[in-house]
């Protein structure tokens, strides 16, 4: 079993075309007039975390609000779960020029002075197969290899930005 902390999340559909108000209590988003959040399905993060490190699988799940035409929901039933992206939240660069964040106020990059925020898009279709083929297990491990690997990135970049100093 791993050191790192594993947490598993799902965060809510959200319907901002059909219904009214805006399920965010946004002033700007009209629902019905096309100058709104639109709608998307409940996702699942899994996210491995350690000290300096988190790292958030997102798989689309397909589940809708029941204020979702039937219509839209069967067109894409064929497609879920369907990874959607790997986000990495770092307390040190993983590339030179990474742009640095504020640590955000709803906890992500915890308590760490600053924060790295990165994410690729096509990393998450190989994780969302495992889930499906092998378990929640495989994909555990596909992440704790990912932290392991941004650990390696973290150190290589500092290593680097020591070696430039010096010269």
């Amino acid at each position: 079993m791993s050191a790192l902390e594993r947490l598993v999340t799902v965060q809510p559909a959200y319907d901002c075309i059909g219904v009214q108000p805006c399920v965010h209590g946004s002033d700007t988003c009209n629902p019905g007039t096309g100058r709104s959040h639109g709608r998307h399905n409940a996702e699942l993060h899994m996210t491995v975390g350690g000290p300096d490190a988190e790292i958030t699988l997102v798989i689309g799940t397909g589940w809708d609000l029941p204020s979702v035409p039937a219509h839209h929901r069967l067109a894409r039933h064929d497609y879920y779960p369907r990874g959607r992206f790997v986000e990495f939240h770092t307390a040190r660069p993983r590339y030179e020029g990474q742009d640095r964040r504020e640590p955000q106020p709803d906890g992500t990059c915890k308590s760490w002075s600053g924060c790295y925020l990165a994410g690729g898009y096509t990393m998450a279709d190989e994780p969302t197969r495992l889930l499906v083929a092998k378990g929640s297990d495989a994909v555990w491990a596909w992440l704790e290899n990912l932290y392991n690997e941004t650990q390696m990135d973290m150190a290589a970049t500092a290593l680097s930005a020591a070696e430039a100093v010096e010269r």
